[in-house]
């Protein structure tokens, strides 16, 4: 994004600490990163803050844990967007039923998303809030 002449600020929040400091050494220490050591569903039940993006790439292994999909955390997730802001929705498909169920989850608190699906990858994007 800094390539392209981006500078936004963002949070970024992850509960390894080792997994933490390595994006720390990739992404650069400055001004524009916040980073929280914890829980994102803690972090999320606690938020206030508004953001013009929520990404959420939650996995163990390649399985989404089950608060990732659960209508409580995705709502929290959608209080947390500015007006206009978006949620990206990264999931890996690894059983198709289970797939199905959480697209009608999102479909209930995201109306109108777009899918974007490669291979067993698939990235909801939500339309923008109000």
């Amino acid at each position: 994004m800094r390539a392209r002449g981006y500078a936004p600020r963002y949070t970024l929040v992850e509960k390894d600490k080792t997994i933490l400091e390595w994006a720390l050494e990739i992404l650069g220490k400055d001004d524009s990163l916040e980073p929280v050591l914890g829980d994102a569903e803690s972090f999320m039940a606690e938020n206030e803050r508004k953001y013009d993006l929520v990404f959420v790439d939650i996995f163990r292994g390649k399985a989404v844990p089950d608060f990732v999909t659960s209508p409580l955390f995705l709502r929290q997730c959608r209080d947390s967007l500015a007006p206009g802001g978006r949620l990206a929705f990264n999931y890996i498909e690894v059983q198709k039923k289970k797939w199905e169920n959480v697209q009608r989850v999102l479909a209930g608190v995201f109306p109108g998303s777009h899918l974007v699906s490669k291979d067993e990858n698939r990235i909801l994007i939500s339309s923008p809030s109000s």
